[in-house]
């Protein structure tokens, strides 16, 4: 993923609107209208953060379904770097700023 430009933009849930990451494909993708107001099948990876930020799913939707990547850290939790603007349920970040996320974590 690092360097792709693949995706034009992507979509991060942030507290406190995290999400029950025990959703499959299609509540993750109602999450996608509800808190960020855009269309799952719109190209967009969307990134989930659990409420204690140690867990984190990407959805996105490929010619022939969902991929969906969950990870779980054992220890730690991840870093998120920005907080949403006034009266937004969700940030938006590039490429480089999810790989940020990706990378850092608080032991």
């Amino acid at each position: 993923m690092k360097g792709s430009n693949r995706w034009r933009r992507l979509g991060a849930s942030s507290l406190p609107d995290a999400v029950d990451l025990r959703r499959g494909f299609d509540g993750l993708a109602t999450a996608t209208r509800g808190l960020v107001g855009e269309s799952p099948l719109s190209g967009h990876l969307f990134v989930f953060l659990n409420r204690r930020k140690n867990r984190i799913k990407l959805l996105v939707w490929g010619r022939t379904g969902y991929p969906v990547l969950y990870k779980r850290l054992e220890r730690g939790s991840f870093e998120l770097f920005m907080q949403p603007a006034a009266g937004r349920r969700h940030i938006e970040v590039d490429a480089g700023e999810l790989e940020r996320l990706r990378r850092r974590r608080r032991a």
